[in-house]
């Protein structure tokens, strides 16, 4: 079977001042809705998308996302599955940060180990090689020849794609043998490769 692309989308960008001024904890920041310019984000991705044939949309399940592909589903006419796996990168696995500051801490001390846990030693933020695990899992079982597009996360589409991807930036993904050198551990990673 030929596998469709997978257009990984990250989510539109987000107003962290209600979340802020909330004093959410933890996954509680995860409510932060977009703001008018993800909005206009998202809807321009969804343009773009709306041409490419996709027959599944899948969404991380954070407020940001949910948005995010809420737009590209109602100009693509699919409905939106949420994908537990396709969450954000966690920065405590305690889940007590309280700002978005915190997890850009977090962020910063995990990108200086290049994204693992020194050998030896354990942090509170998820390493990156566990944010690619679970999205691997995600990928490989929903492997169909009709595109896919999916809405996640930075870390999450930088797991797999080795860069950056900006907010509302449609990223192209696909199972070929030049990804597969790029991670030559993404085979163990994976699960049914």
């Amino acid at each position: 079977m030929t596998q469709g692309p997978v257009y990984l989308v990250r989510h539109g960008d987000t107003d962290w001042t209600s979340v802020d001024d909330g004093y959410f904890r933890g996954h509680g920041n995860d409510f932060a809705p977009l703001t008018e310019a993800g909005r206009q984000e998202a809807q321009v991705a969804a343009e773009t998308l709306a041409s490419v044939g996709a027959g599944t949309l899948w969404c991380s399940p954070m407020t940001r996302a949910l948005q995010t592909a809420a737009i590209i589903g109602v100009r693509t006419s699919l409905m939106h599955d949420v994908e537990l796996d396709l969450r954000e990168w966690s920065p405590s696995r305690k889940q007590q940060w309280t700002r978005a500051e915190d997890a850009v801490e977090a962020a910063r001390e995990m990108w200086r180990h290049d994204g693992e846990w020194p050998t030896g030693e354990t942090r509170d933020w998820e390493p990156v090689s566990s944010v690619r695990r679970r999205v691997l899992s995600v990928l490989s079982r929903h492997r169909c020849e009709q595109p896919v597009i999916a809405v996640t996360h930075g870390v999450v589409i930088e797991s797999i794609l080795g860069r950056v991807a900006n907010t509302g930036e449609i990223c192209t993904w696909d199972w070929s043998p030049t990804w597969l050198e790029r991670w030559p551990n993404a085979a163990s990673e994976a699960v049914d490769l």
